[in-house]
């Protein structure tokens, strides 16, 4: 990517080296938002109309006790269409750029920057969803990423190629995240990752029980769900855990990794 291609609001910022990809908001999802901003006002009028109108002449019997409802309903239609089409103008020229050192994000009204070795939380929720459990009906995206300073932003599916961004970030921020990790588990303090804790001399705590690296066998990932198998069988089975949207998945998965090596 060319440096002169980057928008001037984000060609002085400092302290990020070279730019290396931009990120803006996809079409698809700018003309998504415009195509549910034209039927929220539709169905908005409509019930409208129809509560305050047409209801009333087909059954006036019962329109001082129904009409309320459907006027309501219109209200709400109208005002969710305001608050989209808000959102879409305010977040129409939406970008992120990444650049060695870090990232900056355009809000479409404000400028946030995020060097690597200031994150401290990455938080991932991909699931891709079906209909009939075989028909693909794309995939929801929420990332959230967090720095020292307790900054954080939100992202959803809609910038252009969301996996390549946060894949970026992970390469970029993990390394940091995981040396500030690593030496308060060397100290054997408790890391709370939520579903699971770890501890360098308890091992993996799920609930009220704890499984020592030195009784675990494998570990593996599959469909936003982590495995922790036993080396022998006995009382210890295997179990698992959701790890979709855990914060720093990542890391829990590398220094588990690392101990159940460490523990053959």
């Amino acid at each position: 990517m060319k440096e002169q291609s980057i928008p001037l609001h984000f060609q002085n910022i400092e302290g990020l080296g070279k730019p290396i990809r931009t990120y803006s908001r996809s079409t698809l999802s700018k003309f998504g938002y415009i195509f549910g901003i034209i039927v929220g006002f539709a169905v908005g009028i409509y019930l409208l109309l129809e509560g305050l109108v047409w209801y009333p002449q087909r059954f006036p019997d019962v329109a001082d006790s129904n009409s309320p409802y459907v006027i309501g309903l219109g209200v709400v239609f109208l005002l969710g269409s305001l608050y989209f089409t808000w959102r879409i103008v305010t977040r129409w020229n939406e970008m992120l750029v990444v650049y060695e050192k870090g990232f900056a994000y355009f809000t479409g009204r404000r400028m946030e920057v995020f060097k690597w070795k200031e994150i401290t939380m990455i938080s991932m929720h991909v699931i891709k969803q079906m209909v009939y459990g075989v028909i693909p009906a794309g995939t929801q995206r929420k990332y959230q990423i967090r720095k020292q300073s307790g900054e954080e932003i939100k992202l959803d599916g809609s910038l252009s190629e969301p996996d390549d961004f946060i894949n970026r970030v992970r390469e970029g921020a993990n390394p940091y995240i995981f040396s500030r990790t690593k030496e308060y588990f060397e100290t054997d303090q408790l890391l709370d990752f939520g579903a699971v804790a770890i501890s360098k001399t308890k091992g993996i705590i799920k609930g009220k029980k704890n499984y020592l690296w030195s009784d675990i066998g494998q570990i593996s990932v599959n469909k936003g769900t982590m495995w922790v198998e036993p080396k022998e069988k006995g009382l210890f089975r295997r179990f698992s855990f959701p790890v979709t949207g855990m914060a720093n998945f990542d890391i829990l998965m590398m220094l588990a990794y690392e101990m159940a090596e460490k523990n053959k």
